[in-house]
């Protein structure tokens, strides 16, 4: 297979005009480890076929590929969702499950921050919540912008879709059991082609609200050893919205594991007939079914806890990794030496 080479360039062209992605060191190590992913599949795996009719292409770059290029500020076939708006015209949830590169853009300024996601609905919530939360968000130009300005200054919209293989893949091979290493893989090969379109746009417009201007691919640390080990269980099926088999799996723990849904949430949503649950990998709503059971009409069931709320409390102003109380009296604070120390586990483990 043709190698990517440091230091080259491909030109992505649309509408006679071009735009140069070079080929980073990054992009490089990336595409090496997506190679070794693909020659590391059974050649009698389904998966290997579909990457070899459907991915293969990525890392060669043959070919041009077709975006939007410009020397103004970019213009794009989407129209613009008002961040907090009352009118929900254009929301990123329309492009739940679809990946691709995005753009934010301040209404007083002009200035503009590009990125790329699996799911555009799905980065999209993750920024207003890392905006608001410094010890996730950092000081990035994008939310000290949003913190001085508020969201309501800014717009969002699609630049280009790109393929997601998940959901692809899925469509094809309905109730395949899937493990966490496919999915794994198909996200990647996902996640490499739309971060090339960022790469190459950032390279073009460096735009003034993004902090830095060379893309990352996480996946190339990925190993399969640090992959969860998995155990036996009672077969779990997951369908689709439409309730269309997508995947079977041997046992609640894979599925959990490979889904990104927690076991006790799992176990909350298995054979609700009218409650489906969000899977972070698939970027889809998934009902949950175990076919030795009947399903049921009730709603999920969630424990109540008898302790007392902690209340005009700012848990993000604690420095992490220590233990703090309240000064009360000696009940109320071993109470809440308890349910601190739960809080605190959630917040960063």
């Amino acid at each position: 297979m043709k190698q990517l080479n440091h230091n080259a360039s491909v030109l992505f062209k649309f509408d006679n005009k071009l735009i140069k992605l070079n080929i980073t060191k990054n992009i490089r190590n990336a595409s090496k480890t997506l190679e070794n992913m693909y020659e590391n599949l059974k050649d009698s795996d389904p998966l290997k076929l579909y990457l070899k009719n459907n991915c293969l292409h990525l890392l060669t770059l043959s070919g041009s590929i077709g975006i939007f290029a410009t020397n103004q500020p970019i213009i794009t076939g989407y129209d613009n969702y008002f961040i907090k708006s009352n009118d929900k015209k254009n929301h990123p949830n329309i492009f739940n499950g679809k990946s691709g590169v995005y753009l934010i853009e301040c209404i007083e300024t002009g200035f503009q921050y590009i990125g790329s996601a699996v799911c555009l609905n799905t980065r999209f919530k993750s920024h207003l919540v890392n905006s608001i939360r410094p010890s996730r968000g950092g000081n990035s130009a994008l939310y000290l912008a949003v913190r001085e300005l508020g969201w309501e200054r800014f717009t969002w919209k699609p630049i280009l879709i790109t393929n997601n293989y998940i959901i692809t893949f899925l469509q094809q091979n309905p109730g395949l059991d899937l493990g966490i290493e496919s999915l794994s893989i198909l996200r990647s090969f996902t996640q490499f082609e739309a971060r090339l379109y960022e790469q190459a746009f950032l390279t073009h417009y460096l735009p003034k609200l993004n902090s830095g201007f060379t893309v990352l691919f996480p996946f190339v640390n990925l190993q399969k050893s640090n992959l969860p080990q998995l155990d036996s269980s009672i077969p779990l099926t997951v369908k689709g919205p439409n309730r269309e088999i997508l995947l079977v799996y041997p046992s609640k723990n894979r599925a959990a594991i490979s889904l990104g849904i927690p076991n006790t949430t799992l176990a909350r949503y298995i054979n609700l007939e009218n409650y489906s649950v969000f899977s972070p990998v698939l970027n889809m709503n998934v009902f949950l079914v175990d076919p030795s059971l009947p399903l049921s009409q009730d709603s999920p069931i969630y424990c109540h806890s008898e302790l007392p709320l902690i209340s005009d409390v700012d848990l993000w102003q604690f420095e992490k990794g220590k233990l703090f109380a309240l000064k009360k009296r000696c009940m109320e604070f071993l109470i809440l030496l308890v349910m601190l120390h739960w809080v605190f586990r959630k917040i960063w483990q």
